[in-house]
């Protein structure tokens, strides 16, 4: 895929394992202490890690999913056959009866050469 598709994949993964992150933090019976009754530190203290962990969980997905786009885009700027071949496409596209001048003019040119090459090469 793209980068924008693996940049999607990444922010859901990271949506997911942020929220699974969370789930197993709180856990059922300690998440809320029950009415009248105060939460022990301890359990404030490991809530909060867990909470930071999850945070820090999501901050990797993210980095990773901008690392996976930069790469894409340094690739796309750094293979010129590609946009090579893109920019020869468009040019097609737009402009049909030009495109096909270029490449009967290159044809002739390609065949002047070798026509010249086996000529000195049959002479001598």
């Amino acid at each position: 895929g793209s980068a924008a598709d693996d940049g999607a994949k990444a922010g859901s993964t990271a949506a997911a394992t942020a929220a699974a992150a969370a789930a197993a933090a709180s856990g059922p019976s300690r998440a809320n202490p029950a009415p009248g009754q105060r939460e022990k530190k301890s359990e404030r203290q490991r809530r909060e890690r867990n909470a930071t962990r999850a945070e820090a969980a999501d901050h990797v997905e993210q980095a990773r999913a901008n690392l996976v786009s930069a790469l894409n885009r340094l690739e796309d700027r750094a293979n010129v056959p590609k946009r090579a071949r893109l920019r020869a496409e468009e040019f097609a596209r737009e402009s049909p009866g030009a495109a096909i001048a270029i490449g009967v003019a290159a044809a002739v040119a390609v065949g002047g050469i070798v026509w010249l090459v086996v000529r000195g090469i049959v002479k001598d």
